[in-house]
């Protein structure tokens, strides 16, 4: 079935958790988390999620089972990333622009510096939206990596996505360090309403129409105020018209080996 941007447009544009919704203002507000501050539904004071309608750019797409790792710091750090760009079609791209104003309006009400930044982007070609999400979440207790430890009648066990994560094989040490306090979280992208696995979830993405859900946190950090969109569900609309390339591993950087114990990892959900 084929998309139509102009239904799509009536039925979800104006609904409360739109970031384009020209009732939101009224309806948010921040609070404080943490480390910093969170937009917060106004009348019950939970943290809210909304969602807005974007072309994924594929510049710095990094959505693969490595997420934008650079071998420096910690594997545990590693981020997914992407960038919604203004979508081309008419209807949808008034959204979108009004999505980015709400946005940005909410930036000036938390910030106070003037320098707002990691969020709403531009350049030469218009706004962006940078969406990131963990790819790593600390486990609750260790998982013990001795044959001793494991063997304790109430230790905690490995979970299957982290155990069959696929890993460039130069990353594995560090993996096999991660994956006792961390466990992977596949990004949570759907296409008619099946999970997209994580090894083709960068080839999906890229150039899709895409309705992203996610919360909004900020912190000031020395001299200027940063602003995380933290993605939850992505929903994909609409693929790119581009031919997705059909080697099993493609999502894994060209440059680095691959680990092929396993040819497949589990797609699922991740928390906020």
């Amino acid at each position: 079935m084929s998309f139509d941007a102009q239904v799509y447009h009536e039925h979800f544009a104006s609904r409360d958790d739109s970031y384009a919704s020209t009732t939101l203002c009224k309806r948010i507000s921040w609070q404080h988390s943490a480390n910093g501050l969170i937009i917060v539904d106004r009348e019950d004071q939970t943290p809210f999620t909304g969602f807005i309608v974007g072309r994924v750019s594929p510049w710095n797409l990094k959505c693969g089972t490595t997420g934008n790792y650079l071998k420096k710091g910690g594997l545990e750090k590693a981020k997914y990333q992407l960038h919604l760009m203004r979508p081309t079609d008419k209807i949808l791209g008034r959204d979108f622009d009004a999505a980015i104003t709400n946005l940005e309006t909410m930036q000036k009400v938390a910030g106070t510096t003037g320098d707002h930044r990691n969020m709403v982007i531009r350049d030469v070609t218009g706004e962006m939206l940078r969406v990131t999400a963990n790819v790593f979440e600390q486990r609750p207790a260790r998982i013990p990596d001795s044959p001793h430890g494991k063997r304790a009648p109430d230790a905690p066990k490995m979970d299957s996505i982290t155990e069959s994560w696929v890993i460039p094989t130069d990353l594995e040490d560090q993996f096999e360090l991660v994956k006792y306090t961390h466990r992977a979280v596949p990004l949570p992208v759907f296409e008619d309403g099946q999970a997209i696995p994580p090894l083709d979830a960068n080839r999906t993405l890229d150039g899709a129409l895409v309705e992203v859900h996610f919360t909004v946190l900020q912190w000031h950090v020395q001299g200027y105020d940063t602003f995380l969109a933290k993605a939850g569900r992505i929903n994909i609309l609409k693929r790119s018209v581009s031919v997705a390339s059909k080697h099993p591993l493609s999502d894994v950087d060209d440059d680095q080996p691959v680990h092929k114990k396993h040819e497949t990892a589990i797609a699922s959900g991740s928390k906020d």
